[in-house]
């Protein structure tokens, strides 16, 4: 016992001699390893967010995919037009050739009505035809709008769409550009261009 008391002397009287800016003996220090920290909890945060993304993503397609067989989109709507100006004017060209086509049954039906009218329904040789349906669309044919495609232009001349070769109104096509129509008119050829 005597032995380990001289050492304990020994020892705290070392210490005691040190000089206090002499750095202390270097021992190695461990500390105890920690379940979780910033690396742990940013990957609990990114695991998270990655889930409700995936779960997100799920839940809309799943929705979509019973939205699209529960209301099934017409044939006819395939094709947006609101953005597609050919289809837009093609659209806007079949309503007007819808009206007139009731235009046309509808005088059709009152002449039909009128017997005094169906007596003579040629004019006769001579008499001027022209003059009376340009009369009528006051200050003669007006053109309205040019629907022009390589393969099927159309104008709308007094409200009534024409192609070429088309005659009402004693208004004949003759020819349909870009921005103008020839037609003949009363035996005269004119041309009417968009303004």
């Amino acid at each position: 016992m005597s032995l380990i008391n001289d050492a304990l002397r020994r020892a705290t009287n070392q210490e005691s001699k040190r000089d206090p800016k002499e750095l202390p003996a270097m021992q190695p220090t461990f500390r105890p390893v920690r379940t979780g920290g910033p690396g742990f909890s940013i990957f609990v945060v990114c695991f998270l967010l990655a889930a409700a993304l995936t779960l997100g993503a799920w839940v809309y397609y799943k929705r979509s995919v019973a939205a699209g067989k529960a209301t099934p989109a017409p044939a006819a709507a395939t094709v947006n037009t609101n953005n597609n100006p050919l289809a837009r004017a093609a659209n806007t060209l079949g309503a007007v050739d819808n009206l007139n086509k009731e235009g046309v049954s509808a005088a059709e039906s009152m002449q039909s009505a009128t017997p005094a009218a169906a007596a003579n329904p040629t004019p006769a040789i001579g008499t001027p035809t022209a003059p009376v349906a340009v009369a009528a669309t006051a200050g003669g044919p007006k053109l309205q709008g040019i629907f022009y495609s390589a393969n099927n232009a159309s104008v709308i001349i007094n409200g009534n769409s024409m192609k070429v070769g088309d005659e009402a109104n004693g208004i004949k096509v003759l020819s349909i550009a870009q921005k103008s129509v020839t037609i003949e008119t009363g035996g005269q050829r004119r041309e009417l261009t968009m303004k």
